[in-house]
């Protein structure tokens, strides 16, 4: 009976070859669209994990923006000038850091965030015109209305940011 089911596997081995051959390369064929679709996979997902990661930093680099507005506030309040000028300067370059940020690309975002550095200029300029002539009456009412209003407007950019990152099913 062995020698008969050998003999047979002798004569038919050359079509049973090919048949393990096909057979192989079906289960290749399947196992690399599995493994295609697994890649495109983990490819969406690391791209939403990049996109929270980015917008996680923005959302903190505006609390920090928003709360360092507050602080270069209460430095002009204490006539604390040199601090605010530095501060001032400092916030300046943070909204710079921004402007490619995403988000802020389009003309209305390059606009606001102009706005916000120009003042900050603007105030920069006033607290040197005190620290050098202290007859020099400082607006501190328009300044600090002016710092609450940019501040405001951060806490509605963190929230966009939030309710971006907690609305999108897609990236």
């Amino acid at each position: 009976m062995l020698k008969t089911i050998w003999d047979w596997f002798q004569i038919n081995s050359a079509g049973l070859g090919v048949v393990l051959s096909l057979l192989g390369f079906v289960v290749v064929f399947l196992q690399l669209r599995k493994t295609r679709r697994a890649a495109e996979a983990s490819k969406v997902a690391a791209n939403r994990t990049l996109y929270a990661i980015s917008q996680i930093d923005t959302a903190s680099d505006l609390a920090s923006l928003k709360e360092r507005l507050k602080g270069l506030q209460s430095s002009i309040r204490a006539s604390r000038f040199e601090v605010a000028y530095n501060e001032a300067q400092s916030i300046r370059e943070g909204f710079h850091q921004l402007r490619n940020r995403k988000g802020f690309e389009s003309e209305e975002g390059q606009v606001e965030l102009q706005t916000m550095v120009t003042f900050l200029r603007k105030l920069q300029d006033h607290l040197e015109r005190k620290t050098q002539d202290a007859e020099y009456q400082l607006p501190v009412r328009f300044i600090s209305a002016n710092l609450s209003d940019h501040a405001t407007k951060i806490s509605g950019w963190i929230e966009q940011r939030r309710f971006e990152l907690g609305g999108k099913s897609d990236v």
